[in-house]
């Protein structure tokens, strides 16, 4: 079984933790390096503790299962996804993991408890209507199927229910082209019509990025082959008119080196930056006004799940604190962008777009902004992707 990250971040040694850190951090004392990390872990904790009403010590024993957690339900994800309808974690009125499945749910968890007793008195087992790879399989034909006819929309599964909510612009003109044939709407489908779909020194991820009359936050440093980079949202390239070149906090030139959007906001929202020589990239970010912390750990997007906590920086709104609301929304040609639902504040606003979603010291996400329909909610790219579909590789050491 794979180290899960959470496990990771309290049980790791502090000899391994000093390997991982930034150097200044990492020539430093073992009581200054130690200091730094609790400080963060109970930052995290204390915002936890505060949200649920809960003691800080139930805080970090909550996330520490809800890493286990994660991990349980990857290999769900994997070992039995013919009957896995998928699982979320609720926090009040208890804290418990929603499993669900198609058939023989009770049969196919006792393995499973074996593996991961401290989940066994949490676990609450329910029937599925469908299992979550095939209500995937449903989702991604559907937009593929829209994406031909030239039909701009954005869905998302609600894996409690087993359908799929598809967000149009126009429902009447859906109505037409399925009166006309032109594609055709399964019956878990709810139709959702919306008034608008999405808007699409050392250097380190949740400072400003700047381009003309663009702006955004900078989300992870990375490696991309030899060099080094700087994510944030691909819309913000587009935004900026294709500007070849940006600013980072109005003093470093950053070269633009690719976005994985295209000019019309089809692909995946993200894109990267080299800075001018001189400046090196880090795997720091900021997570608040006065501080920042080393990125050690990525996480998978088969181990993200609803109900995860997601701490999110932006330039705009600063640190706020979500939950995962629903994976697999799928928005002009991707279909793995998370959804997160705030907890405190708002999730994003204008020049947010790009920061970094974390939690603990465990890069998760880059904010592309919010949904269909607008409100407070936001989405955003599972930065696991940059390494397994474009080769690029989040820096979780200096």
């Amino acid at each position: 079984m794979k180290m899960s990250r959470r496990k990771g971040i309290f049980f790791t040694t502090l000899i391994t933790i000093l390997l991982l850190l930034p150097v200044s951090l990492a020539n430093a004392s073992p009581t200054e390096a130690d200091s730094e990390y609790d400080q963060v872990l109970l930052r995290d904790a204390k915002a936890y503790a505060e949200y649920e009403n809960v003691s800080i010590e139930e805080a970090m024993e909550r996330l520490r299962l809800m890493d286990v957690a994660g991990s349980l339900h990857a290999e769900l994800i994997n070992e039995e996804a013919k009957t896995f309808g998928n699982s979320w974690i609720e926090h009040n009125p208890e804290f418990k993991m929603i499993v669900q499945f198609t058939q023989n749910g009770n049969q196919t968890m006792q393995t499973y408890l074996e593996e991961y007793p401290e989940l066994s008195s949490l676990i609450e087992i329910r029937k599925a209507k469908i299992s979550y790879q095939d209500l995937r399989k449903i989702q991604i034909k559907l937009m593929d199927d829209l994406e031909s006819i030239g039909f701009l929309a954005a869905s998302e599964p609600d894996i409690k229910t087993g359908r799929i909510n598809l967000y149009v612009l126009n429902e009447s003109e859906l109505s037409q082209a399925t009166s006309d044939n032109r594609i055709f709407i399964p019956e878990n489908v709810d139709v959702i019509q919306v008034p608008r779909l999405s808007k699409l020194c050392d250097v380190i991820g949740g400072k400003e990025i700047t381009s003309g009359d663009a702006g955004a936050t900078t989300g992870f440093g990375a490696v991309d082959g030899a060099t080094e980079v700087i994510t944030t949202a691909g819309h913000f390239y587009n935004d900026s008119g294709g500007n070849p070149t940006a600013l980072y906090e109005d003093t470093v030139t950053l070269d633009f080196v690719t976005s994985k959007l295209t000019s019309l906001g089809w692909g995946t929202d993200i894109a990267w930056y080299d800075p001018e020589s001189g400046y090196d990239v880090t795997n720091r970010i900021q997570d608040s006004s006065s501080s920042t912390r080393g990125i050690l750990w990525v996480e998978d997007y088969d181990d993200i799940q609803t109900g995860d906590y997601i701490f999110k920086y932006g330039q705009s709104t600063d640190l706020t604190v979500g939950q995962v609301s629903e994976c697999g929304f799928s928005y002009r040609g991707f279909s793995d962008y998370v959804k997160v639902a705030p907890i405190s504040g708002t999730m994003c606003l204008d020049g947010d777009s790009g920061g970094p979603c974390f939690r603990g010291y465990t890069a998760i996400g880059s904010l592309c902004g919010d949904p269909p329909g607008g409100g407070t909610d936001m989405y955003f790219y599972p930065v696991s992707d940059l390494s397994t579909t474009y080769g690029v590789n989040v820096l979780t050491s200096p």
